[in-house]
């Protein structure tokens, strides 16, 4: 498997060598897109920390139901209402 270095300067190089310069807007973009959202992504507060630990030990302990039995226990309530 190629590092990651490696890879980043086999796109430098292959950069380099682009002159189209739409093309490299673009790619400017893209790549711009992608850190932000990579850094969206990584932000996660102190409370969505404590409710993912949580939801993950209700996983570890067997409290949670299916899709479909949610759907279905959805239904049967809104047709007592």
């Amino acid at each position: 498997m190629e590092n990651v270095n490696h890879i980043k300067n086999q796109l430098v190089e292959k950069i380099l060598s682009i002159q189209n310069i739409e093309f490299l807007k673009a790619l400017n973009i893209l790549i711009t897109n992608n850190e932000n959202t990579y850094q969206e992504k990584k932000l996660v507060s102190e409370d969505e920390k404590e409710i993912l630990l949580k939801s993950e030990e209700d996983i570890n302990t067997g409290r949670f139901i299916s899709q479909d039995i949610l759907f279905q226990k959805s239904l049967e309530w809104l047709n007592e209402k």
